[in-house]
């Protein structure tokens, strides 16, 4: 009995070594995938970075200094102190941002082959990729006219998209263009009405995280594509018979 109980405390031990280390050394957690679209663009490829003539940039960002207010009502100001309306102060951000003079000056040409190369100087890190497309007549066997757009890019480890300059945000969003988590994927749907010809400009802000203990790697890219779904985003399974939408007023749409 005794040499049983020493087998099986000794099984358990080693199982629960090997489950540990796999929980430490695993670098990524995999994910179902999102729905089948009928075609894809490997943004990471030469190949099919040439279905949508898509073309690759990158630069630097870095922390600096900058002047700000802090919370306050001097002279009239917001009385909820939501808002920097009190006393001058030294804070920080992050350079270039979306929208300055200078956000496109730095920007150099990089190849599709070259996003898994790792960027950024390590620690608290960040940098800017830019990907320029524009959707073809038709990819594979699909017509794209009519067709749902959807970016995906996984970067390790964090990421911000935005399309065209903006990023639509709401209260509790994750992904759809804000970070979606720690090497997760980040999915933007372009366009739910596809041209031929449409031309898009994507930014994507890489982040080295997380930030409260910072690792000892880079920034780099994992997966960039476009999905192109024929009839719009399919619904996830079981969601079919969850019931229907009555339109009382159209002008409600």
């Amino acid at each position: 009995m005794f040499r049983i109980y020493t087998f099986v405390k000794i099984y358990a031990l080693i199982l629960a070594a090997i489950l540990t280390a796999i929980a430490v050394s695993g670098q990524e957690s995999r994910q179902l995938s999102v729905a089948k679209p009928q075609a894809i663009a490997d943004l990471r490829t030469t190949e099919g970075a040439s279905l949508v003539n898509a073309k690759w940039y990158i630069q630097g960002a870095h922390v600096r200094e900058k002047e700000f207010h802090l919370p306050g009502s001097v002279k009239g100001g917001d009385a909820l102190l939501l808002y920097p309306t009190g006393k001058s102060t030294k804070t920080h951000s992050l350079h270039p941002q979306i929208g300055e003079k200078d956000f496109d000056a730095a920007f150099k040409s990089i190849s599709p082959l070259s996003l898994e190369s790792r960027e950024g100087k390590g620690l608290l890190s960040f940098a800017w990729y830019k990907v320029e497309l524009t959707l073809p007549a038709v990819i594979g066997k699909l017509n794209v006219s009519g067709a749902t757009a959807v970016f995906e890019i996984v970067m390790d480890d964090y990421s911000e998209i935005w399309v065209n300059g903006k990023q639509a945000m709401i209260f509790g969003q994750t992904g759809n263009g804000v970070i979606p988590g720690y090497n997760n994927r980040n999915r933007v749907i372009l366009t739910e009405n596809a041209r031929p010809g449409e031309k898009f400009i994507i930014y994507i802000l890489g982040i080295n995280g997380p930030l409260g203990k910072l690792p000892e790697n880079y920034i780099w890219i994992r997966n960039a594509v476009i999905d192109f779904y024929e009839k719009g985003l399919p619904l996830p399974l079981g969601w079919n018979d969850v019931g229907k939408i009555h339109v009382i007023d159209p002008s409600l749409n």
